[in-house]
């Protein structure tokens, strides 16, 4: 696990593996655009350090726990990055921003109380996530179209829901957090955000992470109610 990080190449198969729930060179091929060559190397190294069932034929080969439990790690990890590099201040930054029709520093601050640096890192995050355009000089950036989508879209809801894993998660959730979380496009039908998250619930379900330490499993349980809260928030 030290060796290969989830943003190597050897991760990612792995990981675009799991989100399949099974391993075969054609997959590998159509996923990771690699050779039949390459696509067995992989194979084989999965196999070689547990993370797959051997080979039986040309026919597509099951993951085991380790799999799940490795991509749970790689997962809580970068959720805590995520977490550390996060503002709470966000979204409601992005809706003065749609209020005012125009992003800029000046009026984050003004508006928030907060100062220059901070302002500025939530306007490049902004950026990141495609709902202002980019800086031209000292003028206000343009507020593109998905920002007024998400904001006009996004009453906070407070619910309790229950799902096919038996947790439950009251919490509040707006439509702008629940498609990031859910990793969905905005607009996705109900099928896709059902699909979406099924595959993030199966990797954070208390089984694949029984074996991971405390603070991981903690936190996994921290990201399955907020999956379950997003499912709610959009499929309600």
């Amino acid at each position: 696990m030290d060796a290969v990080t989830s943003t190597s190449g050897l991760g990612i198969a792995l990981k675009v593996c799991v989100e399949k729930g099974k391993a075969s060179v054609a997959i590998l091929q159509k996923e990771l655009g690699v050779g039949f060559e390459d696509a067995n190397i992989i194979l084989g190294w999965m196999e070689q350090n547990g993370y797959l069932t051997p080979a039986k034929g040309n026919r597509p080969r099951y993951l085991l726990n380790l799999a799940y439990e490795t991509v749970a790690f790689w997962n809580a990890e970068d959720e805590l990055k995520r977490q550390n590099q996060g503002d709470e201040l966000f979204e409601e930054a992005l809706k003065i921003c749609v209020e005012m029709k125009r992003a800029s520093t000046s009026v984050i601050q003004r508006r928030l109380g907060i100062g220059y640096g901070r302002a500025a890192a939530i306007l490049d995050m902004m950026e990141r996530e495609g709902f202002i355009g980019q800086a031209d000089g000292a003028r206000p950036r343009p507020v593109l179209s998905r920002a007024y989508q998400f904001v006009n879209d996004s009453p906070n809801t407070k619910q309790e829901h229950s799902n096919d894993y038996g947790q439950t998660a009251p919490t509040t959730y707006s439509h702008l957090d629940s498609y990031k979380i859910l990793g969905v496009e905005v607009g996705a039908s109900r099928e896709a955000i059902t699909s979406a998250y099924r595959k993030m619930a199966q990797m954070y379900h208390p089984d694949k992470v029984a074996s991971l330490a405390p603070e991981f499993k903690e936190l996994a349980e921290r990201k399955m109610k907020e999956i379950n809260a997003a499912y709610t928030a959009l499929c309600k």
